[in-house]
């Protein structure tokens, strides 16, 4: 991710990062150390307390919310995000596990959006989700964000390598760059 911004060619004026289900806030804190004005949205309390303790969050940096939720209050007071990362995220949506589809997901991800969405989601080649994200390989995921949102470019970084114990049957996700301008 960091290196794709340092060959993105765009100033960001801003700097203001928001890595969405940011767990513990691993990624608020590296967005922090490169100059960004960094916030994570969480809904987890315990991820957000080790958080704080591991990597010194700061409470101001982390929005306790469930994602919609925060998000959509977001758009309300017209906040929006140089920069925004959805890791691991979407696939819960897309197989139905919350109120929202992963359809409004990804608008409310656009509307908060102002230049970069790094994106990462299950697949369908991963052996936990057998039979339940058919079709949903790099490929139409790439061209799903294409056809939903403003988004014109969409560029595959490359594939985790994360599929080791005890996380067999889960990973080599593709990450995703997502540019608006």
């Amino acid at each position: 991710m960091k290196n794709f911004l340092q060959s993105f060619d765009h100033t960001f004026v801003d700097k203001k990062y928001l890595d969405i289900g940011s767990s513990y806030g691993w990624f608020v804190k590296e967005f922090s150390k490169i100059g960004f004005n960094s916030i994570g949205l969480e809904r987890d309390p315990i991820s957000l307390e080790i958080g704080y303790k591991v990597y010194g969050i700061e409470k101001s940096q982390i929005i306790h919310n469930d994602i919609v939720l925060g998000l959509r209050k977001m758009i309300d007071n017209n906040q929006k995000y140089d920069i925004v990362s959805c890791l691991s995220v979407l696939h819960h949506f897309v197989l139905n596990k919350n109120s929202t589809s992963a359809l409004e997901l990804i608008k409310l991800i656009d509307n908060v959006t102002k230049h970069v969405l790094f994106l990462d989601t299950g697949e369908e080649h991963e052996s936990a989700f057998e039979g339940t994200l058919n079709n949903w390989n790099p490929e139409f995921i790439k061209n799903w964000i294409k056809s939903n949102t403003s988004f014109k470019e969409v560029y595959s970084l490359g594939v985790d390598q994360d599929c080791k114990p005890p996380f067999i049957g889960y990973y080599n996700r593709t990450l995703f760059a997502c540019i608006k301008s």
